[in-house]
């Protein structure tokens, strides 16, 4: 009985430093983690009807964020009606219509 109870604790400690996961609860199930949450902190619980969407796929996660985006490059405000970008160096011009 303690071998099988001092294997499982090392399983789960194994299991734990592989996802480098650490447990809030005192319970003594692991769960590993199954899905990504999107910035909106959508998860699906395991029996929600709306998951179907993902079955026989991966789940398709952007990890930038626009917000995350945005603090990296703030827009820079301009005078005119028009910007575009050439597509290369971050150089911008506008135009204005009348």
């Amino acid at each position: 009985m303690a071998l099988c109870r001092s294997t499982s604790v090392l399983l789960r400690c194994n299991l734990t430093k592989a996802f480098t996961c650490r447990s809030l609860c005192s319970s003594s199930r692991l769960q590993l983690p199954t899905e990504k949450v999107t910035h909106t902190g959508q998860v699906f619980d395991k029996g929600d009807y709306r998951a179907l969407r993902y079955v026989d796929r991966e789940k398709e996660v952007n990890d930038k964020f626009a917000i995350d985006l945005v603090h990296e490059e703030p827009p820079t405000e301009v005078d005119g009606r028009n910007v575009w970008c050439d597509g290369g160096g971050g150089h911008w011009t506008s135009k204005s219509l009348h």
